[in-house]
């Protein structure tokens, strides 16, 4: 395992990788980077976050200014910007075909859950007959 100050430089490269700031890591800089290791936070935290703050620029819903240090790092901010960003990671992207239908005004209904059950129930009953 790499010592401490290694990993911090590491991760200092990391945030300049993914915020696109060159911003030279300095003295200053080595406390917040410690404090947040010492929360038991990864590198792929830290890549979710951005990446989840990057999308919610593009959104017109953040500022570049969210990829301060003193903003990203600071602990609850971090702890709330990786709350929010997890469950994102999981959301339901819509297929090429939904994008497609949406966009021309064909989008399918959402069918009601009891009618699937019916539907599926109907489709069952045909396979029960046609097995014996």
């Amino acid at each position: 395992m790499k010592n401490q100050s290694d990993q911090i430089a590491l991760l200092h490269l990391k945030w300049q990788e993914l915020t696109k700031l060159n911003r030279p890591f300095n003295c200053a800089d080595y406390w917040p980077w410690e404090l947040w290791l010492s929360r038991g936070y990864t590198s792929a935290d830290l890549e979710l976050v951005v990446g989840y703050i990057w999308k919610r620029i593009k959104e017109g819903q953040r500022q570049k200014e969210s990829f301060k240090l003193s903003n990203l790092l600071e602990p609850s901010r971090f702890a709330d910007d990786l709350a929010f960003a997890r469950p994102a990671q999981r959301e339901v992207k819509p297929s090429p075909r939904d994008k497609i239908l949406a966009a021309t005004g064909r989008a399918e209904p959402k069918k009601d859950p009891e009618q699937v059950k019916a539907i599926v129930a109907r489709c069952l009953e045909e396979i029960r007959r046609e097995v014996k």
